[in-house]
């Protein structure tokens, strides 16, 4: 087996070696032929012979005869004149099945997508069709319904953004984010853990930074309260946040 192998290499190197010599007797032959034709070209611009002029008249111009190119030669394979852009490979999106408030940070990350595959999704169509492939549970359900009626929304990419976002997108906020601030508790769960999703909610409850220090004090485990007690104010929410992490962190969570 392996000798028939290396013979089945060695042909296959030297049909490509037979090839690279064809190719370049014809570009010498190309190469030769230009040279020629310059040659012909300078001779016939030497005995092209110039009128007699008279006083006063202007010289005029003689134009060179125009060089025909030589056809490409058969059997070359033509070049492209631009080698196309390659675009960033993008992973793929985990599947967004219809949860209220977060439909705004999927099409965030499908517009990233198009943004870095401008090429592959230069019209609606294939915009559309990235999104629906990305869908799943209730999204999904919603954009059967739409692309079997036919709507709008199938044709148009803006139109489709709006219509998802007017059955999905929306986010807790306002009234219902300081509802939630105020019943956040840390539970079992890790200070990091309980910071994002904190975090999360004060984007929405526009609270400032004095009264976002408290909601988070007030969220964090008893233990840990007791150990801040004994600490200086911290100045902003992000050193709370920051000391309340790395005593969490000293205690193993």
């Amino acid at each position: 087996m392996e000798n028939c192998h290396h013979d089945n290499t060695g042909v296959v190197i030297g049909k490509q070696g037979f090839h690279l010599e064809e190719i370049q007797k014809t570009l010498k032959q190309v190469i030769d032929q230009v040279g020629q034709m310059g040659t012909l070209l300078s001779q016939l611009v030497v005995q092209t012979p110039l009128p007699r002029l008279h006083p006063g008249q202007p010289t005029p111009v003689v134009e060179a005869p125009t060089a025909v190119p030589p056809s490409p030669p058969t059997g070359l394979p033509l070049v492209p004149a631009a080698f196309p852009i390659r675009e960033p490979c993008v992973p793929y999106l985990e599947r967004y099945l219809g949860d209220l408030g977060k439909c705004k940070s999927f099409l965030l990350q499908c517009d990233i997508v198009f943004r870095l595959q401008p090429a592959s999704y230069s019209t609606d169509a294939s915009k559309i069709v990235f999104i629906m492939a990305s869908l799943g549970g209730n999204a999904r359900e919603w954009t059967t319904a739409v692309w079997d009626s036919q709507l709008p929304a199938c044709d148009h990419f803006h139109t489709f953004v709006l219509e998802m976002r007017h059955v999905f997108d929306h986010p807790v906020c306002g009234r219902d984010a300081t509802q939630r601030l105020l019943q956040l508790h840390q539970g079992n769960r890790s200070v990091v853990e309980m910071a994002v999703q904190f975090r999360i909610l004060t984007a929405e409850a526009r609270w400032n930074d004095s009264a976002l220090q408290g909601a988070f004090l007030n969220a964090l485990s008893e233990s840990l309260k007791d150990e801040l007690a004994t600490r200086e104010d911290s100045s902003s929410l992000n050193t709370l946040i920051t000391l309340a992490t790395s005593l969490d962190n000293c205690r193993g969570g």
